[in-house]
């Protein structure tokens, strides 16, 4: 699973440095303005991500390197919890 999905950019203005859309529903074409259409975003709309997303969301918002040790470690812990969530059964 990508981190943070990326569109082809368009040059980063005042707007793209401050602004990182989150998808809801629908698709990036039908929910974003045009001035947003091209931008890199986090993709909220399978609920069994959310946690994961929110996190590379927050390493983005802090400019912490995906890569970072603690980060990387981190967000393997919440896709772990996600795989096991989704291979163990219900009650």
């Amino acid at each position: 699973m990508a981190p943070i999905r990326e569109v082809g950019l368009m040059k980063r203005d005042a707007i793209h440095n401050t602004v990182i859309p989150l998808l809801c529903a629908g698709t990036p074409q039908e929910s974003f303005p045009p001035l947003l259409k091209d931008s890199v975003f986090v993709d909220f709309r399978k609920e069994t991500d959310f946690f994961v997303r929110l996190f590379d969301l927050v390493l983005t918002i802090h400019d912490i390197p995906f890569n970072d040790k603690m980060a990387r470690q981190n967000r393997d812990a919440l896709l772990g919890d996600l795989e096991s969530r989704s291979v163990s059964p219900k009650n």
